[in-house]
């Protein structure tokens, strides 16, 4: 699980890191991103990754988990 541990261009390259590291060694990859809603979700355009659920863990409303899974088509 994750909770927004870096600024963007930090967080899309090690997303970037992960891509290839699935295209060497296919496999499922899920990912827990803790997002407030106050930003933006940084996951949401990465397109080999697919919104699987995305759940409130809390009363509060600020807050939401995404539940991304990798697709079997890596891009």
């Amino acid at each position: 699980m994750i909770f927004k541990p870096f600024d963007e261009p930090i967080v899309r390259r090690v997303l970037e890191n992960v891509r290839e590291s699935l295209q060497r060694a296919p496999r499922t990859l899920t990912i827990v991103y803790a997002i407030p809603n106050s930003r933006d979700d940084v996951l949401a355009d990465v397109p080999w990754l697919q919104l699987h659920e995305s759940l409130r863990i809390t009363d509060e409303p600020w807050l939401r988990l995404g539940i991304y899974r990798s697709r079997t088509d890596v891009p």
